[in-house]
């Protein structure tokens, strides 16, 4: 692998959102805001690649996120938005409280086989189709650069599953923090085309 040029996907899990912006509601696939911690942004900023692509869902909580990083420093390349990052769509549940989800399984949905789906929602196995058709698609076109993906707990494990092979089942219980990063390195070349994870889940209070 030596011999190749890696292409880095610095993935971010977008800032905490408030309850008083979903009211107690799941929100998977829904458009609400977010309140970026101002200490985790700094580390962010110092952490991350000056002028990498940057990548996001087309939810603006993940926009929200980015912007708190550029704030304290961190220069990147135009935004480019793609809706197969978007968050699971938890369908007729979104419309629920989380109390009410939970009272409604013997666990919660997130804990779940991957291959279940609420009503017009979709499974994480559905989610896992699109975010690595669009992963793969981005690698061919941002080869050996860096990617700044800033995306939803649900996305960045269905990146870890489709770049480590992981089976979907066990990929929920990847534990992703808001504002954490998770480094990925994508190999391609003659022969080869293997992914490598650095890290997962870095919180600022590591480094």
């Amino acid at each position: 692998m030596q011999d190749y040029k890696a292409t880095r996907w610095w993935c971010v899990r977008h800032a905490l959102v408030p309850e008083s912006a979903h009211k107690g509601l799941f929100y998977g696939g829904q458009d609400v805001d977010c309140e970026p911690c101002d200490i985790k942004s700094k580390w962010l900023a110092r952490t991350l690649p000056q002028n990498a692509s940057l990548i996001t869902s087309d939810l603006r909580r993940t926009h929200q996120t980015a912007d708190a990083i550029a704030l304290h420093g961190l220069s990147m390349q135009q935004r480019q938005q793609h809706a197969d990052l978007n968050e699971q769509s938890f369908g007729d549940w979104e419309q629920r409280t989380i109390a009410e989800v939970c009272d409604a399984r013997t666990n919660p949905f997130w804990w779940s086989p991957a291959h279940t789906r609420a009503g017009g929602g979709e499974s994480f196995a559905d989610l896992y189709a699109r975010v690595s058709n669009c992963v793969a698609s981005i690698n061919n076109t941002h080869a050996g650069k860096d990617i700044i993906a800033v995306t939803h707990g649900g996305t960045i494990r269905a990146m870890v599953a489709f770049a480590l092979k992981i089976p979907m089942d066990n990929a929920l219980n990847v534990n992703v923090d808001n504002q954490s990063l998770t480094l990925l390195e994508h190999f391609h070349g003659e022969g080869t085309d293997t992914w490598r994870a650095v890290y997962i889940n870095k919180l600022g209070e590591d480094i």
